[in-house]
């Protein structure tokens, strides 16, 4: 969380298997906008109501993937990301 607050956050891939994770996101929730990062990749191996809550977490995008097949969904965050920036410099 230090880390978070001092610095602009792209992106934080989050497994939230571990329930101390789980706290991470809700320390996220409390941070302001301003502080949260842009991009939330959250790793579980079911989805329940609390992950419903967190794709609310405004202004971050959070993207929710199901294990196994959760690095496929990382990349296309990573591409999205990717060309998202090459237009903001161009």
């Amino acid at each position: 969380m230090e880390l978070i607050c001092a610095d602009h956050t792209d992106l934080l891939v989050v497994d939230i298997t571990n329930n101390a994770n789980r706290d991470l996101f809700d320390a996220l929730m409390e941070l302001p906008e301003s502080k949260r990062p842009e991009q939330v990749a959250v790793f579980s191996e079911s989805i329940d109501g609390q992950l419903r809550e967190w794709r609310k977490l405004s202004p971050s995008r959070v993207h929710v993937f199901l294990k196994p097949l959760h690095m496929h969904g990382l990349l296309n965050v990573l591409r999205q990301m990717e060309r998202q920036h090459s237009r903001a410099d161009a």
